[in-house]
């Protein structure tokens, strides 16, 4: 239950995500060209000097070819189970179509034998002119006992002076999670994924920008609740608010959904209510 405090200011607020001022997105670019893969599988002290030399295998001119030019806005690292690896794939290529950056891939496979790591280097080019200009994919397959591993082949892999941003769609490998962060500049989750509370404990581990893409997801929702209010005339309703009934889909574990909670929190501090008693 939640109560007025004093009167409400209006509902719209800053929105979490791109600066302001900012579009949330860039315009797609061209496609991409078709990608050129290298693959092997080693040992831990064996997959850093593997896809060192595939890199710089796949910036060396090739006869024929116009010469290729780096492009690369940061590093990025997304950890995806074995059985999340397929959407994780998915998610690359669209981000890669949209923007430019050394990607990583990061996953833990069970079936693989326990130390040992399977690499994957892809460069992704597009056409401009005269010239390709091209993105590197690392991926990285390791077995479980090689996977505490992983954190110090992406420091040695990551390009210098750019930000890092770590993407994680669902729950990481606990091994994985405190040395991931300390080098991240940027922690993207998603709470509908990984729950609320799993997203307050990775928040209690980082000084990285948080970015949940629940939250973006309930832009909409926010935007068409603050315009009920946009007119002058209705803007002193706000502060005459006194409950507030949300209707979701019954969760299967019957705890309300994080995105049902977001919003209400959202509602909770644009009305400036206190809360003295909340079972979200």
């Amino acid at each position: 239950m939640a109560r007025p405090r004093r009167p409400g200011r209006l509902l719209r607020g800053r929105q979490h995500g791109a600066a302001r001022g900012r579009r949330p997105a860039r315009p797609r670019r061209p496609p991409l060209e078709a990608a050129v893969t290298r693959l092997d599988s080693g040992k831990v002290s064996e997959a850093l000097a593997h896809v060192e030399r595939e890199l710089a295998a796949l910036w060396a001119p090739a006869e024929g070819e116009p010469p290729k030019s780096r492009v690369c806005t940061g590093n990025l690292v997304v950890v995806a189970s074995h059985e999340g690896r397929a959407r994780a794939l998915e998610l690359l290529d669209a981000l890669e179509a949209a923007d430019a950056a050394r990607t990583f891939l990061v996953t833990v496979d069970p079936k693989l034998p326990l130390w040992a790591v399977e690499t994957s280097v892809t460069a992704r080019c597009r056409r401009d002119g005269d010239q390709l200009l091209c993105a590197e994919r690392i991926d990285l397959t390791l077995g479980a006992s090689a996977a505490p591993r992983a954190p110090s082949l992406l420091a040695s892999l990551a390009m210098a002076e750019v930000p890092t941003t770590v993407l994680l769609l669902e729950p990481p490998p606990p091994v994985l999670v405190g040395p991931l962060l300390r080098h991240a500049t940027r922690l993207v989750v998603d709470s509908d994924a990984l729950g609320l509370e799993a997203v307050r404990a990775l928040a209690g581990q980082t000084t990285a920008q948080l970015i949940d893409l629940a939250w973006g997801r309930l832009l909409p929702w926010r935007n068409q609740l603050a315009a009920a209010f946009d007119p002058p005339a209705l803007r002193p309703a706000v502060s005459a608010v006194r409950r507030v009934q949300l209707t979701t889909t019954p969760p299967a574990n019957g705890d309300l959904a994080p995105a049902a909670r977001l919003l209400l929190g959202w509602l909770v501090s644009r009305l400036d209510w206190r809360l003295r008693l909340a079972h979200l």
